[in-house]
């Protein structure tokens, strides 16, 4: 029975760790904007061990974020009209506009002063 677990999370474990490698591949970084994520500090807090806090930081969904064409020297909008849609002048179909699409970051400033996203002590404000 011990064996059967084994092999069934063996594969299980081989799965996620390729379907990780697929999605790695696909979307690109984007180089004109480095992302500046907001730190924040979080607490995790037991009976016996007391709290101990951790820092971490927040991020924007891609909704938020500017998708364009990935090629050298060039920066249209990949998605474009209403209802939004793939550009077709710059890629086609989700899979070519992954690969052929950056995702840019958000800058601190941006955080703060585009989207009102700021550290302060022991938290951020929204």
């Amino acid at each position: 029975m011990f064996g059967v677990a084994f092999k069934a999370s063996s594969v299980l474990s081989t799965a996620a760790v390729l379907s990780l490698l697929g999605v790695a591949g696909a979307q690109q970084t984007g180089t004109n904007k480095r992302e500046e994520q907001p730190a924040i500090t979080v607490a995790t807090c037991t009976k016996s061990g007391g709290c101990r806090t951790e820092m971490k930081s927040v991020t924007m969904d891609a909704q938020w974020r500017w998708l364009h064409d990935a090629r050298p020297n060039k920066f249209k909008n990949c998605i474009s009209g209403s209802p939004p849609e793939w550009d077709s002048g710059v890629c086609s179909g989700a899979a070519g506009c992954a690969e052929g699409c950056a995702l840019e970051g958000i800058s601190a400033t941006d955080y703060k002063h585009v989207y009102g996203v700021s550290e302060v002590p022991d938290g951020i404000s929204l």
